[in-house]
């Protein structure tokens, strides 16, 4: 998340990182995606909803999982930057829905 703050504050113009530090930080989230967490595209395919499903289906696991520690303020962040990517969360007694609205 701390990543997140910083990513969203260099394209907001807030502060500038070096091309050094840029390259820093593509392989440090390209190792956590890929190498930790194993998330990989099958390139031999052009569709990519399943990977956007499993995807998103973690971002609202991480968000449960953060509202039901009390943590509202990591819960507000992933709601908030899925709402400035167009995406639209709706919960419900049911459990959580999304969409995407762009």
């Amino acid at each position: 998340f701390d990543a997140v703050k910083l990513i969203n504050s260099v394209k907001d113009g807030a502060i500038e990182i070096t091309e050094e530090d840029k390259a820093d930080l593509t392989e440090l989230f390209n190792h956590f995606v890929l190498d930790i967490m194993g998330l990989q595209q099958d390139k031999s395919s052009s569709d990519s909803s399943g990977l956007t499903d499993e995807l998103m289906e973690l971002i609202l696991n991480l968000r449960k999982e953060a509202k039901s520690n009390k943590d509202y303020a990591t819960a507000d962040k992933i709601r908030d930057v899925l709402t400035e990517a167009n995406v639209t969360i709706k919960d419900t007694r049911e459990g959580t829905t999304w969409s995407y609205d762009g």
